[in-house]
This record gives C-alpha cells, structure tokens and sequence, in this order.
C-alpha cells in the first residue's frame, strides 16, 4: 500500500486491516516526510483556538465541500494531489479540518449514532426556503441577525441522504434505536464491499516531495545523537548483568553452544532436516507476479488454488514442523469468492450468467446504429450475435464465450460477438480480463489497430485486454496521428500465446508470461514488462458514490424491452450520480443531448465531468460520426456556441503552438458560462498537467491571475510520457 495523506490518515484513525497498519507502520518508520507530518497532525488537533473553515469560502483550499468530497471520496482524481498538496504545504487549517473530520468519521463506526427525530427533521426541512426564513428569524440576537443571514438566496447543495437499504449487518440494529434515529456511518475513502483505501494522491515516499514541504516538516537534526547513544547505553548494561549472572566468558560461550545440536544429530533427526531452508535451485516467485495476482483477485470470477501466489506455497513447504493433524482442525475459511459462470453444456452459446457480486449490472444490445431497437440483456439467458453489446461504466459483468473463456468486463465497453471457426470479438473500446475456459480454444480480438488471436495455455491462464485511444503528441482528439488506437494484452497468470491474424509471412506468435504485455498500435507489436498495475484491474477501483447509481438504474430499468424510453428518463433523475450514469450510456449509443445540455452547466454534477469527458474523448477518437453528432447536439443546446465548445472538448487546431493556444484556454477560465470553463480546464490539464487549483463551478480571481502569470513568462506544453504507461521502461 502506497504512504500517501489518505492512508497515513486512515493509519493513525484505525480503519485499517491488520496486515495494513502494520505494513504502513514500517514505512512511517522509514520515511521522514511522513512521520513528522503525522507529529504535526497530532500538534495541530490539540489546538483548540483553530476555526473551521469559511462556508462561503473559495479555491480548492478553501472550499468547505473540498474536505467533504475528499472524504466521500467524489473530488475528481486530478483535483487531489492539488488539494493534498495545500493540507501539507499551504494550510494548518485545512489540515486540521480534514484530519477533524476523519476522527469523527472513524469513531462513529465503533459507536452507535443516534439522532433524535425532532432534530432530524428541523435539518430536513431547511431545504424549504420558508424554514429557512423562520430560522433565521429566531437566529437574530440584539437586533442582528447571524452570519445565516448572509448566505440567505445564495445557492448550496443539498445532496440527499443515503438510503436506509443500504445499511449492513454491522451497523445499528432494529432493536437498538427505532429507524428514524439511525444514520449511516462510513469509514472515509473506503470503497463499499470492505474494500481497502485507495492508493491516490502524494506519495510521501517519493524523495522529491521533501523538497516541496515547509521547512519546519523537516524537523530538528541536532538532537540525532541521542537515541543511538542510550541504545548503546542499555546494551552495555544488559552486558554487565549477563556477565554479573552467568560468570567468566567460558560460561557464556558454553550457553549458546550447548542449545545446538552436534552435526550427527542434525543427519538423524528428520524434523531438523525438514526445517532448513531450501537451496535456491527452485522456482522462486517474482514480486511482479504477485504483485499482478494480488490486483486481478477481485476481478477473476472463478480464482484457481494457484490464484493465491506460489508465496504462500513456499510458507507451507517451509513449516514442515506442524503435524497435519493440527493443521487439519483449523476451520476453513469462509468462501467470500464470487460465483463461476458455468458454460452450457446443451448449447454451446454465449451467456451472462451473474454472480451475487455483478447482478445489478446493466447491459444493452442495439441491433441499429441509431440505437431505436435497444434492449435490456436478461441474465441467464443466451446473448444475440445480431448487435452490439453496450456495458456502461461501473458494470463488471463477467460473459461466458461459448466455453472458450470467460470475459469480465472492467469498463465502459462497445463489443460485438460472432462466431464461425473462432470466437471473435469486435470492439472500439473496451477494458476486460479474459480467463482460459474449459475447451481450450482461444478467441479473436478485432480492433482498430487489427484483429490478434488470444490463446490460453490452460484453464487458469488470465489476461487483461485493452482497447482505447491514447495520445501520442499534442493536438486535436480528431487528429489520426496525435491520438491513436492501441490494443494492449497483459498475461495476468499462467501464460498466453498473442498471434496477430493479418496475412503477413512474418507474422509470429508471442508468447506472454505473468508480468509481460504486448501493445499493437499501426500495426506493429511491442513487447514489455508491467511496470505499473492499472488500477482498473480492481474492482474495488468503483467509487460508492457510482455503485449507488449503479443500483438505482438497475432497480429502475425493470422493463427490457422499453429501454430507450428508460435510459432517457433517468437522464433527468433526481440523484446526480444516477443522471450522470445514465448520460454516459447514452453517450456510448451515440446520443449526445444531455452531455451537450445541461451536464457541463450543473455544478452537482462536478464528480462526474472528468469521467463523462474522458469518456467522450474515447468516443470521439473512436467513431468519426460522433465528432459531427456532438457538434450539432452542442449547436443546438448552446446556439452561436456550439463549434467553440466543440473546440474546447476536442483540442483546438492549432495546439502546435503554445504561445497561441495557452492564453485562449487561460481567458475561456474567466467566462460567465460554466460549460466553457469545465473544458478549458480540462484541456490545460491535459497540455500543461496541472490546474492551479482552479475551480470550474466556484472562479477564484486570484487563481486566474496567477494562470495568467505562469504563461507570461514562456509557455510551454507538458513533455508526453510513453503512451505505453504500463511499461516498467521506456519503449522506443
């Protein structure tokens, strides 16, 4: 687990596993940064003269929302290193803000809450704008009235509680407090399942981050000294009472040599024999296949015993000294693992057949382009092969491909089935793991960089696929050569053979071990080791605040034949998350009309922009006819508007040129119009990877002075990184 601001919080409150805390504890121990950050978080809850933020402040620091959404884990992923970044180096109170609310949080989850109903509902009703002016009339003290009467008619958000339904098993009871009195407590930034924390944010172990703290984190040095000096102190008085005790140095040599048993013993006796630790000529296991094992656990639907890494063999091997007997009576452990789609034996077909953990999935087949004969996929039942399989994010259903694997799908995805001589898979985007099934065929895979036989050395064998657009220089989304296609297959356990079906003489295969990927994009293969895991691999990678509309729209969409009518009414829910769910599903039916509305113009929509637009970015890149869709659904949302904001979203044309591009992005930041500064922003982040901490829904003058500044003095674009992130080194 990586020692960031999240997790260092989440050690020092206790809402970590065993195996966590005590891991983080070590690397606390060894990283300077981080353990005088934790003394400072200590020092600064003990000063109670600090205030709380301002309601009505502004800036990612000031914002009283920013510390909630970091908590609820809802500010948008590029966001939190920025306002982890002024917790530590800009802001005490923040810091204490944040590190306050955490404790709270973190208690009420050992504690029962209790709210009385008179005050539950005084809270409730402030949305009324009549309650509020009855309370502010009995706030006023002397004659003037509180700073409640200031914030009256400015606009706040008010997001609707969490549904009672979603209480488990550990909370309050029925029987301990009636359900009026009952509120659900989560632990902070843990996703829902008892899943762990996310690992986003600063990392506190990475040696340049000493040089962006203030120099009182450093801490004092003179005082180094003294903790070496009394650890030699009691150590040479533990050697003078052991010499007082046992007497002349013979006695002491005789006490160690008289517990080793003489090499004689050591040749008769089994027990000792089976206890030394083996020689290296055995297979040892790699960090990098455990490391990937580990990440795809949560996602594999039907985990083999070598799923568990070689490590934990090895353990066993070593311990030869407990009888079987004892290790017989432990209690087996309970079967937390998701249930395996099974193939049909009688109909060789493709089916989704749901585990408890994927059943309120959502898919969608369209047999037409214009998405008029939209359906509902009903579980259990054999998928078509005459349309198009659409899986909006946050759904991970796992399909059985005719026997031949299983496919578990871990993002937002465009796919189409056929089968004849092989299983083929035609997608423009996906993200999946894919699992040897029990007839040992393998499958194609057709993508717009060309079509690749995947095939598994057994039924254990797992590989993640991946087919998106990534940028390979600066420039529009709808330029080819900036933005291209690329399909990347990772051997996530056992070993898979990746063979690309064009008709060339020197078309080889290539053969993939745990760890080893391969990437096609113009047709060409690199080979590469993993480097970096993608966290997608998880499935404890989905945010709570996405799982709650993913039960809504499957709660929702009962009818499977009707499901255009559906999706279209949910677009305009009452739950931000739920809408913005069901948006993005209509953006991969190519239906731009509520993206284009009023998505970009709704601050309550703001955890969702990043997503929708990274989203949309894809689907541009993608399909040509979607770059026109958007364009006159923007047209005709936005009149006079509609190519500018087009414009924002894609990448203007001529960002060749820094000096020409940077300060139009820079001006569209102080627009009046919302939609204009969500994309402004997004696009510098993209070109200059960092937004100052601006704010889209709340402009901050100051912040866009200082953009203002920092491309006065010579702008330039952020140098791209291999497009091939994955990769542990740098592919030409």
């Amino acid at each position: 687990m990586r020692l960031t601001l999240r997790t260092l919080l989440a050690y020092r409150d206790g809402v970590l596993s065993p195996t966590e805390t005590s891991d983080l504890h070590q690397r606390i121990r060894q990283t300077e940064v981080a353990s005088n950050l934790l003394r400072r978080v200590e020092n600064l809850l003990k000063h109670k003269q600090l205030l709380a933020p301002k309601v009505n402040g502004e800036g990612l620091g000031g914002d009283a929302n920013s510390v909630a959404e970091y908590l609820d884990d809802t500010l948008a992923s590029e966001q939190v290193p920025e306002f982890e970044r002024i917790c530590i180096v800009e802001s005490d109170l923040v810091l204490a803000e944040l590190a306050h609310c955490h404790q709270l949080l973190a208690e009420a989850l050992n504690s029962q809450v209790i709210v009385p109903p008179a005050l539950r509902s005084q809270a409730v009703s402030l949305v009324n704008p009549q309650n509020q002016a009855a309370l502010l009339r009995r706030l006023k003290i002397g004659g003037k009235t509180s700073t409640l009467a200031g914030l009256a008619g400015s606009i706040r958000r008010v997001d609707n509680s969490h549904p009672e339904k979603s209480l488990d098993s550990s909370e309050t009871q029925a029987d301990e407090a009636p359900a009026s009195q009952r509120s659900l407590v989560q632990a902070p930034m843990v996703t829902s399942g008892g899943g762990s924390i996310k690992p986003q944010g600063l990392d506190l172990e990475r040696p340049q981050l000493a040089h962006e703290v203030p120099e009182y984190l450093v801490g004092q040095r003179s005082g180094g000294w003294r903790i070496p000096l009394a650890i030699c102190g009691m150590v040479a008085l533990l050697g003078v009472l052991a010499w007082q005790a046992l007497g002349p140095l013979n006695n002491v040599r005789d006490l160690f040599v008289a517990n080793n048993p003489a090499p004689n013993d050591l040749a008769s006796n089994g027990t000792q024999k089976n206890s030394v630790v083996p020689s290296s000529g055995g297979v040892e296991p790699s960090d990098r296949k455990h490391d990937v094992e580990s990440a795809v656990t949560s996602v594999d639907p039907s985990p083999s015993p070598s799923a568990s890494g070689s490590d934990s063999k090895d353990a066993t091997n070593l311990d030869s000294e407990v009888p079987i007997a004892e290790e017989a009576k432990q209690p087996d452990a309970p079967n937390t693992e998701p249930i395996t789609p099974q193939a049909d034996p009688a109909n060789n077909t493709f089916r989704w057949t749901p585990s408890s953990e994927e059943a309120k999935s959502v898919l969608f087949i369209r047999k037409s382009v214009d998405g008029s004969n939209l359906r509902r996929i009903i579980a259990n039942a054999p998928l078509p092969t005459d349309g198009e399989i659409v899986v909006p994010p946050s759904m991970r259903p796992t399909l059985n491909l005719a026997g031949s694997c299983t496919w578990s799908v871990c993002g937002p995805t465009l796919m189409q089935l056929s089968q004849d001589e092989n299983i083929t898979i035609t997608t423009s985007l996906c993200r999946a793991i894919a699992k040897g099934g029990t007839q040992g065929r393998g499958v194609t895979i057709a993508a717009p960089t060309g079509s690749v036989n995947l095939q598994f050395e057994d039924a254990t064998s797992m590989a993640s696929v991946e087919v998106a657009f990534r940028p390979v220089s600066h420039g529009p989304i709808t330029d080819k050569l900036a933005f291209k296609p690329f399909l990347i297959v990772v051997a996530v356990e056992g070993q898979v053979t990746v063979t690309p079906t064009r008709e060339a003489v020197d078309s080889k295969s290539i053969r993939l071990v745990v760890g080893e990927g391969v990437a096609f994009t113009d047709g060409q293969p690199i080979e590469f080791e993993l480097g970096a895991i993608p966290t997608w691999y998880r499935a404890g990678n989905d945010r709570p605040l996405d799982l709650f509309a993913v039960a809504d729209m499957h709660n929702l969409m009962r009818d499977t034949e009707n499901a255009a009518a559906q999706l279209t009414g949910l677009c305009s829910d009452s739950r931000p998350e739920t809408a913005a769910l069901a948006i993005q599903s209509k953006m991969l039916l190519g239906e731009w009309g509520g993206f284009a509305g009023d998505f970009l113009n709704n601050e309550l929509m703001r955890s969702h922009w990043s997503g929708a637009i990274g989203l949309a970015e894809q689907l541009i890149a993608g399909r040509e006819q979607n770059s026109e869709a958007l364009r006159l659904a923007f047209e005709a949302a936005h009149a006079g508007r509609g190519d500018a904001l087009f414009a924002l979203l894609a990448g203007i044309s001529d960002s060749s040129q820094p000096k020409e591009l940077l300060p139009k992005l820079v001006e569209s930041l102080g627009s009046v119009e919302l939609d204009e500064r969500v994309l402004a922003v997004n696009q510098l982040r993209r070109l200059v990877g960092k937004d100052l901490g601006f704010q889209p829904s709340i402009p901050n003058r100051a912040v866009l002075q200082q953009w203002r500044r920092a491309i006065a003095s010579g702008p330039s674009f952020l140098p791209l990184d291999n497009p091939i992130w994955e990769a542990k080194k740098s592919v030409p």
